[in-house]
């Protein structure tokens, strides 16, 4: 990578749809939960959950369907069991192309790199997919109440880095992320659909086409 004159000092990342992709397992496990409850969810009803906390995406997979507050607590962990049986083969095999290459291109660079995701399981795929010691910090909704699209989870990652948050890029897939990192105040990167990331600063397909000496040369500052 060339010398950039950059203002940019760390790097935030999604979890789910960025580093790796378990949005087809989250959606086996919603299907199974909705097959048990006589309930229709498709494939569009999993994209409007993207990147959505818990309960969030509980509430709009209900569809206004009455629970008590323990009924609702034990779909939760139902849905969260299931989704774990999923993944319990998950391993290196299972990050998305490009994401190794690039985690070892911004760290040998000396950027500082965290995780900001609305999964409760961040930990554990993080470990599983063997790439937790790239990441200075991790910040899930184990310790954020207000997920995405609310700028939380972000500002948490920047302040744990020690970093202001014009000073971060965040990539993301989901158009909840892509809201929650503008309204940051950082550098977005939409990775994927642009009818889910058009709203991003930059945008690529996919994290192998990622270029990373043009999000260096971006000049944030000159749109604020």
């Amino acid at each position: 990578m060339n010398c950039i004159n950059t203002q940019f000092k760390a790097f935030i990342f999604d979890m789910d749809g960025v580093l790796t992709d378990t949005v087809e397992y989250h959606y086996q496990s919603w299907q199974k939960l909705a097959i048990e409850l006589n309930l229709s969810f498709t494939r569009k009803d999993n994209e409007k959950i993207l990147g959505l906390s818990r309960p969030d995406s509980m509430k709009i997979f209900l569809q206004g369907r009455p629970t008590t507050e323990s009924e609702f607590q034990q779909l939760l962990q139902k849905k969260n069991e299931c989704f774990l049986q999923l993944i319990d083969k998950f391993s290196p095999a299972n990050l998305l192309p490009g994401v190794s290459k690039l985690l070892n291109t911004i760290k040998q660079a000396g950027f500082r790199l965290a995780v900001a995701s609305s999964s409760r399981n961040t930990e554990i795929v993080l470990h599983r997919l063997e790439i937790a010691k790239f990441f200075d910090s991790i910040s899930d909704s184990n310790i954020i109440q207000h997920a995405k699209p609310a700028p939380d989870l972000f500002l948490d990652a920047a302040h744990r880095l020690g970093m202001l948050p014009r000073e971060c890029v965040v990539f993301e897939d989901a158009a909840a992320g892509i809201e929650a990192g503008l309204s940051a105040g950082m550098l977005v990167v939409g990775i994927g659909d642009i009818n889910l990331v058009g709203r991003a600063h930059l945008r690529y397909s996919t994290m192998a086409a990622v270029n990373l000496e043009q999000i260096l040369a971006y000049r944030l500052d000159e749109e604020m």
